[in-house]
């Protein structure tokens, strides 16, 4: 084997390292966006709200409304909890057409996560980064200091 034979057979399985274990562009990136992505659609599909409602209400109502309830059982107190009960119902009382409303933000969502383009994440990487790996690691930090 030459030095170059070598040297292409080295890069060739850093490349397929690089794809076996999802690093970058690879596959585990895309699995985990689409497995999301399935189980919201699952979710709407039980409730009968569209995909757009559903992640809107997970991620802009759900996940905050639990970072909430956990420090206000951190601190002892259930102020924090209430306001955002009570911001959420004023919200959807006050709301015309939440379908309406979680297209417009959905699409300013996908703006959002579009952005970091420039800072080489796809859509796909900047979803599970910020929509996934964030709130599992915003939990895990509330989670230590209970502990």
């Amino acid at each position: 084997m030459s030095i170059s034979d070598y040297k292409r057979s080295r890069h060739n399985s850093a490349k397929d390292i690089q794809l076996k274990f999802g690093l970058g562009k690879g596959k585990f990136i895309n699995f985990s966006f689409l497995l999301v992505v399935k189980i919201l659609l699952r979710l709407a599909e039980l409730t009968k709200l569209s995909y757009n409602q559903i992640n809107i209400i997970l991620y802009f109502f759900a996940i905050p409304f639990a970072y909430l309830s956990i420090l206000d059982y951190l601190l002892h107190f259930h102020y924090l909890k209430l306001a955002a009960f009570f911001t959420i119902l004023g919200f959807f009382i006050g709301c015309r057409d939440f379908q309406v409303y979680s297209d417009w933000l959905f699409g300013q969502s996908v703006k959002f996560l579009r952005y970091f383009n420039r800072f080489g994440l796809s859509y796909e990487s900047a979803s599970i980064w910020i929509c996934i790996v964030l709130p599992v690691a915003m939990f895990f930090m509330l989670y230590m200091l209970n502990s």
